[in-house]
């Protein structure tokens, strides 16, 4: 394509270039005037502010919001005093309190993520393949102490080996 083949682009350019100084000054003046009215503009980020406050969800993020900080996020952290997380009855603490929380009306099972979470298991491979296993078993951590070391060594191994998700789910952090 030559250039005397596009008539319209050969215009557009002699215009710009012959009135350059008015273009210059128009889009300066309009910057100008559009940052005047800045302090007038209305952002709204909050998408609860699009919708009545007597909306059921948004009444239950902003209850969330003031009385714990975050409203589409909430966050439990169980310190153990003796010794590390890696105790049945911790574990099974820990199933207790994921099983209540998905016990509640309105809760979303698929939205926790914890080591007692069904959709958190352990990757890894063997001789057939891809291996996916329950971190936890449904019943809990046994109560005999040679089964509970198996199924605890088990967990363990399977929070250490995912890297992703092994942060999210235990703290790394030793006093």
């Amino acid at each position: 394509m030559k250039t005397n083949d596009n008539a319209w682009a050969n215009g557009y350019a002699d215009f710009v270039l012959r009135f350059r100084w008015f273009i210059i000054v128009f889009l300066l003046a309009a910057t100008i005037a559009g940052a005047l009215f800045i302090p007038q503009l209305d952002i709204r980020n909050d998408p609860d502010t699009l919708l009545p406050p007597s909306n059921r969800y948004v009444a239950t993020n902003l209850y969330a919001e003031h009385n714990f900080g975050m409203g589409n996020l909430m966050v439990f952290s169980l310190r153990v005093k003796e010794g590390d997380i890696w105790q049945p009855w911790f574990i099974n603490k820990i199933q207790e309190i994921h099983n209540k929380l998905e016990a509640l009306p309105h809760s979303r099972p698929a939205n926790f993520i914890d080591i007692a979470a069904q959709k958190i298991k352990y990757m890894g491979t063997d001789e057939n393949g891809l291996v996916f296993k329950r971190l936890i078993p449904t019943e809990g951590i046994s109560d005999d102490p040679e089964k509970a070391k198996e199924q605890l060594a088990f967990l363990r191994e399977g929070v250490k080996t995912n890297p992703v998700m092994a942060p999210m789910l235990v703290s790394m952090w030793d006093p």
